[in-house]
């Protein structure tokens, strides 16, 4: 059996998260689950209402058997932030506004990436912002400050996922410390490409860097970036004997959301 998470969150206070009657079905399986976590950054009650207002169909929301809502608030702000948000749901612990991978105490925490990568999981990682953004950081990254993001860079070569699709490519080769990173991840058998989602190699990690920071919105020309690169990491991470874990991240929807810009 294996166990799709599909978890679209505004990491505010409101999920759309797995239940506990899915966790016993997996707890029951007999072998490894695979896991896609899926993330709308920005995504509230507001916005999820509006899909249902939006046009003729209906809205894939009501494709969902259950939904739930998970709090992830800080615990030094009244309003969180996706570094504080996003830790919450890779750790499952809150911690202060702006922390990545850090409890409130400012100590590394284990992510659940980390974890399932020392169960035998492959991982991947998918995001519209920086590979380096705050909530894909939040899932290998352990920093003080969400915008530290050569440092985040560093702890992403520390990190071993298996594939990563995003922007962020200035932050591993125009560094402020003149350090190649791209350099040091082909020596760790990573395959690079800054140009195009192409097809990934089976036996080496793969990292599509294809912005120098965040990729374009839908209406600048992003096109199917999203479903397409995460096409290609499910198929990569399919061919792989182990179960996998990967987290999308759909980043534009709080983007829009601070811009006031409903289109």
């Amino acid at each position: 059996m294996n166990y799709v998470c599909k978890n679209l969150n505004f990491k505010g206070f409101v999920v759309l998260f797995m239940l506990l009657f899915e966790s016993l079905i997996c707890a029951q399986s007999q072998k490894p689950v695979n896991i896609i976590f899926m993330i709308g950054d920005g995504m509230g009650v507001s916005q999820v209402t509006s899909a249902f207002y939006f046009g003729e169909g209906k809205p894939n929301f009501q494709n969902f058997k259950y939904v739930g809502l998970s709090e992830t608030s800080s615990t030094s702000d009244r309003i969180t932030d996706s570094a504080a948000g996003a830790t919450a749901l890779s750790t499952g612990q809150k911690t202060y506004k702006r922390a990545i991978g850090l409890d409130k105490d400012s100590v590394a925490i284990p992510t659940i990436l980390e974890q399932l990568q020392d169960k035998g999981y492959k991982t991947g990682l998918v995001s519209l912002t920086s590979i380096t953004h705050a909530t894909p950081a939040s899932y290998y990254a352990h920093v003080k400050d969400r915008d530290l993001h050569e440092d985040i860079a560093l702890d992403f070569i520390k990190s071993d996922v298996d594939f990563a699709a995003g922007g962020g490519l200035k932050f591993f080769n125009k560094r402020k410390d003149k350090k190649d990173l791209l350099k040091e991840l082909t020596q760790k058998n990573y395959r690079i490409d800054t140009a195009s989602l192409s097809k990934p190699i089976l036996r080496k990690k793969n990292l599509y860097l294809m912005a120098q920071d965040e990729l374009p919105n839908k209406v600048q020309g992003r096109k199917d970036f999203l479903p397409e690169a995460t096409q290609i990491a499910l198929d990569f991470l399919s061919q792989k004997d182990q179960p996998f874990f990967l987290m999308v991240e759909g980043s534009f929807i709080d983007w829009g959301g601070h811009a006031n810009d409903a289109k």
